[in-house]
């Protein structure tokens, strides 16, 4: 089992550090390169989410990462958590931004992005923050 851990200030300008720390980790885990675009594509929505939406942008406030790859019945398995400082949201109160009426608002995809090459195993809320947890399995 391989684990990976990255503590980023809760900015967007942190996307590009965010992406270099996932490409590494995927060259060394020898992921398959279109699989390594997915897999940024899906951490740099969550860690998004966890900037504009649990931090709400607060400067002072950081984005956790914690990444796991394990082997599991001889296929491997990247587990993913996004975690945030600050109040988070509710997955059930996220509008379906594929609705008519939702079609030209501004953000409201990101989640959309992320369920479409990972599985969203939960969302976790504590006095801390939230975690965003994902299941993704490479190739």
């Amino acid at each position: 089992m391989s684990s990976y851990h990255l503590r980023l200030p809760s900015s967007i300008d942190a996307c590009r550090p965010l992406f270099e720390f996932v490409m590494m980790m995927s060259d060394q885990e020898r992921f398959d390169s279109c699989f390594a675009s997915e897999f940024a594509l899906v951490v740099k929505e969550a860690f998004v989410n966890a900037v504009i939406h649990g931090n709400r942008e607060c400067p002072h406030c950081f984005v956790h990462l914690a990444f796991s790859v394990e082997q599991v019945r001889g296929r491997k398995v990247l587990y993913a958590d996004i975690s945030d400082e600050g109040e988070g949201f509710f997955l059930h109160e996220v509008p379906d931004p594929r609705l008519s009426f939702r079609l030209m608002e501004p953000s409201g995809r990101g989640l959309l992005f992320i369920s479409s090459y990972a599985e969203i195993t939960g969302l976790r809320k504590d006095c801390n923050g939230s975690t965003l947890s994902l299941l993704l399995y490479p190739y």
